[in-house]
């Protein structure tokens, strides 16, 4: 599939995804801002994949927020928040005159075809002694290595490259870059990470990891909400989602010149 192909799919999409509830707290985003809040007030913040500015809104008022965005309609959910949105695919850092103090991308690097030149990107637009953060999928999970190809994370479509913290370290020199620090994290919401969900989630993925017709069977019976496979029953095959998982990680890099 070609980015364009892929592009084209991102900018149709409905202006909701990937967007979180408004109860719902996203863990990557509260560890951000605990590291923002020990940063000087008035910094210049560019947020690539921003999707609507949820994640900016919640940054200090006094710092001047920046984004880049391909949906239009998210962009535009954005710029009502007060963000500057300055271009519409990360491709567009290339052109980009101006740099910024810090630059985050959330859950943005595993759609890029070079994982290595994204972040070199990155680094472009990151003044000297400013940091990036990203997040993404942590390859090197537990959970993932148990279940190899059959990992839900590395079936999804658009999801084109696969990283790890080690891969970041290995990069790092490359970019002009340091690993500060990285963090641990589960995507799921607080309330569904009981002792009771992560049994259940990792029982499910072990019996379609080692036999997987036995979840197809209980899938065509109607078990598990999967009644909606009547309709598309190539789901009867798809990879259980295993939210419970600490797999995804948080990385902190320093921009050395």
């Amino acid at each position: 599939m070609s980015k364009e192909h892929l592009d084209a799919l991102y900018c149709s999409g409905n202006d909701e995804n990937w967007t979180p509830g408004k109860e719902e707290k996203r863990t990557d985003w509260e560890i951000v801002y605990s590291w923002l809040n020990e940063k000087p007030s008035g910094y210049h913040i560019l947020d690539v994949g921003c999707f609507g500015g949820e994640f900016l809104r919640g940054i200090d008022n006094s710092s001047k927020k920046f984004g880049v965005e391909i949906h239009q309609q998210a962009a535009s959910r954005a710029r009502k928040l007060g963000v500057d949105i300055i271009g519409n695919d990360f491709d567009s850092l290339d052109s980009l005159k101006q740099q910024f103090h810090i630059v985050t991308s959330f859950d943005v690097i595993e759609h890029s075809f070079d994982p290595k030149s994204f972040l070199k990107a990155l680094a472009n637009v990151t003044t000297r002694d400013g940091e990036i953060i990203i997040t993404t999928g942590n390859s090197h999970a537990a959970s993932w290595k148990l279940m190899g190809s059959r990992y839900w994370y590395c079936t999804i479509g658009e999801h084109l490259s696969f990283i790890n913290p080690e891969w970041c370290e290995y990069v790092a020199h490359e970019c002009g870059l340091q690993v500060a620090e990285v963090q641990y994290f589960s995507h799921a919401q607080r309330a569904r990470l009981s002792i009771a969900n992560k049994i259940k989630e990792t029982m499910i993925n072990l019996v379609y990891r080692f036999t997987p017709f036995l979840l197809r069977f209980a899938r065509k019976l109607g078990l598990g909400g999967k009644t909606i496979t009547a309709q598309f029953p190539e789901l009867l095959d798809s990879p259980p989602i295993w939210s419970t998982a600490r797999d995804h990680f948080i990385v902190r890099f320093k921009k050395l010149s």
